[in-house]
This record gives C-alpha cells, structure tokens and sequence, in this order.
C-alpha cells in the first residue's frame, strides 16, 4: 500500500514538473529520481527519524546551487523539528543547521542554518488534504519568480533549490529575527496592520503576474477547502455540525445573546453552501490569496524597541485565486484581537485598500477596488465569519494540539469533539466578546436576511 502510494505521488509530481517547466537541474534531476521514492516521518518531539533522503548529499546539492558556494562540502548537520505541536498541521518542518567547507581542503568550518518544509506522509491529515502536498513547490518556483520580475517578492521567504520537488529548503527566517506569534493572545493593530500591507502587495502583484501567465494563476489558486469536490469536504461539514451544536448551546445560556440561538442551529444546515457560494470568484476582482491567513502562518520581526516592524507570511499550501477580500476576513476573524475586530476593522480596511490600490497602479493594472466595492465583498463573506468563529476559533485558543482525527470519520456514539473546545475558559473569556463583534458586523441580520 505504501510502495504504491509512493508511485502515484511520483507521478503526479512529474506531471506537475513537466507541465510547468519547473526547473531542475540535470544534478537535481538524478537526486529526484533517487529521492521521490522516499518519505519523511518527523515526531511532533524532540526524538525524531530524519527522512532518509535527509543526508550529506542532499543538502551539498542545495548549497551548491547558491552562485558563492559551488564548491563547497557538506561535513554535518542537526535537524529538530521548526514548530511545536499544533503549528503545522499539514506539513513538515525541520530546522537543518548545516556544517561546511568553501573548498574540500579548506580548514574553516562554516554553518547556516535551513527549514525543509516536507510533505507528510501518514496520519489522518493526509486523508483530509492530500491536494496541498504539490501546490507550495509550484507557488515557489514558478510564481514567485514571475512576481520578482515586477515587484520585490518581500512577502515570503527565500527558496533554495531542492533536488526534491515536494520538500521546498527555505531560509531560517529565525536567524534574521523573525518569530510566531503566540496563536492563543492574538494579534494587536500594529501587528495587524503590517499583516494588511503585505497581504495587499501579495494580491497586487498576482494580479500582474496573472495578466502574463493565467493558466499558472488559476491553477495554484484552484479552491481547495470550499467546494463540494474534495475529500476534506465530508470532514468540513461534520465539523460545523458539531462545532455549531456547542455554539448554539453555549450562546442560549447567555442571555445577552440567547435570541441568536434557534438562528445559530438553523444556519448549521446550510451554512456550508453559503460558504462554497460566497467563495466563487469576484466579477470585480480577483486575486491570488495564501488562502488560510492566521497567526501561525505568518512570522514577525521586531525592532530593538520590541515594536513589530515586519511581517512574512510563510505558508502557501491553502492557495485560493478569488476575490482578495477572502483573505482579509479570514486573518482578522481568526488573528486579530478583540479590540481590532471590535473598534479598529475598518481603519484596517482603509489600509489594505490604499494599499492594493496603490500597487496595481504601480504595476501599470487597470483594476482598482472601490470601499463600496470592497464592502459588498465584505458583506458576502459573512457566513465566514460564523463559520470561522464557530469552527476555527475555539481550536485555535485552545493550549493543546488539535485532534483533527476526532473529526474524519463519525462514529455511533461518539461525543461530540467539540466539547472540549468549548470549554469554561473559552466560553467565559471570548464567546460574549465574539458574538457582540459578529453583532455589530451585521452578521446575525444577514443571516436572518438569507434564509427569507
């Protein structure tokens, strides 16, 4: 079963290879047929099995692609894991800090240190999106060359060539500085607002790149958490039911709020063909998006003052092409803190508009996003917003990586697996502060509106 899981990964990877041009080297293109058969296992602990394609000869290869190290040689390296627990969820991350030498009779030893990002082979994870494993390495080698010839790709991390076409070898953005944000606490205006900046630069320039190559474009950007054709799909729809079964209870004994209840409970039917509808593609624009844009897929960096002073977003597996307004909703109802999402979401508005509106001037792109335009999409997206509250939110507070295997198959009996995310700390210290936001943001009464 493995050996044949293996064969058809092969395959669909050379596929992709072959039908982008993505560039291999005739070096590298001996170490993929080596490597492509081969796995990576990574624990969530300290005590890991290292991949076997993971060696001396890897890494050399990766190395000597940089124009100042063509003759170097590789003498070492340690790997740990790059994330705790519950930071990521659908992929690998080693940290490599790698030993070498300019020249093999050179004395001076020198080290840098590398994130493999690799695909997971086991776990359920892989049964839910097994669409993500092949679209991040396109995104890297084909997308972000084609932004670089028209803006300073900024955003993301910088790529080093792989002999593996499905483990990307990244720059430690640690090294410069850069960190995660603690997923729990959330993130301030400042935070926030430098998140808005590169969002929009982001989208501006897929917008150009997409005028160039749109066959590229809306391939990386096909849907692949909102439609009906995945296997996730079935795992998605379980989740509402069980997530919406807790918030609906939860919201009736608070009195404040107990009126949204039956609503609540009603809107779990249907709520997930609100949410494929709401993620067809703009009539006005459309962009590409990072697709699930929360606090642990981006990295800040701070000044000596302990001010944030800049952002990179460092996952792209959830790629969406589709209005850019998707991205925006979904950071700041799943990042942002209460008093952004409370008080401060339209100043944050006003700053991404300014500045994608800006850049695709500057990109010489005729298209341009009017607040009123930029409002109706934020309207549209409002079965988002419930969906992320009720959903995403209370796995995303809570302290423990999430079980996501609770939710792949129902089981007779089986409780409800979102109980424990519910919990008294939850429900006391974020579910009245949330549900008032959805109030304000109209989202109730739209809900209301879309069932008449």
């Amino acid at each position: 079963m493995k050996c044949s899981r293996d064969l058809s990964e092969r395959r669909r990877y050379l596929f992709v290879i072959s039908r982008y041009n993505v560039t291999v080297t005739q070096c590298g293109a001996r170490q993929l047929e080596r490597y492509n058969m081969l796995s990576c296992s990574l624990t969530d602990t300290m005590e890991q099995h290292l991949p076997p394609w993971l060696c001396n000869d890897f890494l050399t290869h990766v190395l000597q692609s940089e124009e100042d190290k063509r003759h170097v040689v590789v003498s070492g390296f340690e790997a740990v894991p790059a994330a705790p627990p519950g930071v990521n969820y659908a992929s690998c991350l080693t940290r490599v800090r790698v030993q070498f030498r300019y020249q093999e009779e050179a004395d001076e030893l020198h080290s840098v240190s590398l994130i493999i990002k690799s695909e997971l082979t086991e776990g359920c994870i892989c049964e839910i999106f097994e669409e993500l494993c092949y679209i991040e390495p396109i995104f890297y080698n084909k997308f972000l060359p084609e932004a670089s010839k028209i803006t300073q790709t900024s955003f993301a991390p910088k790529e080093f060539f792989s002999p593996k076409f499905s483990a990307m070898v990244l720059e430690d953005l640690s090294e410069q500085g850069f960190q995660t944000a603690d997923r729990t606490k959330q993130l301030d205006f400042d935070h926030c607002r430098l998140y808005a900046i590169a969002a929009a630069n982001f989208h501006a320039v897929s917008v150009a790149v997409h005028k160039n190559n749109p066959e590229l474009v809306e391939f990386i950007g096909k849907e692949k958490i909102f439609s009906n054709d995945l296997k996730s799909t079935g795992c998605f729809k379980y989740m509402i039911r069980c997530a919406f079964e807790c918030l609906a209870d939860r919201t009736a004994a608070l009195s404040r709020f107990s009126r949204y209840c039956g609503l609540i409970r009603r809107t779990s039917v249907n709520l997930w063909d609100m949410l494929v509808q709401a993620h067809q593609r703009s009539e006005v624009l459309n962009t590409i998006n990072q697709g699930d844009p929360w606090t642990t897929n981006m990295m800040f960096r701070y000044n000596d003052e302990g001010a944030v002073a800049e952002v990179k977003l460092v996952d792209f597996q959830a790629l969406r092409y589709g209005s850019p307004v998707n991205d925006l909703i979904f950071f700041i109802w799943t990042s942002a803190n209460h008093e952004v999402r409370r008080n401060r979401r339209d100043e944050l508005y006003q700053v991404y508009l300014e500045t994608l509106n800006r850049r695709l001037r500057e990109f010489n792109c005729s298209e341009f996003f009017t607040f009123i335009e930029f409002m109706e999409h934020v309207k549209k997206l409002r079965p988002l917003v419930i969906f992320l509250m009720g959903v995403m939110l209370p796995l995303n507070f809570h302290s423990h990586p999430v079980n996501f295997g609770a939710f792949l198959h129902e089981e007779v009996g089986q409780s409800n697996p979102f109980e424990k995310y519910y919990n008294n700390s939850y429900c006391s210290n974020h579910l009245p502060k949330l549900l008032e936001q959805m109030e304000m943001a109209g989202v109730f009464n739209y809900l209301e509106q879309y069932r008449k």
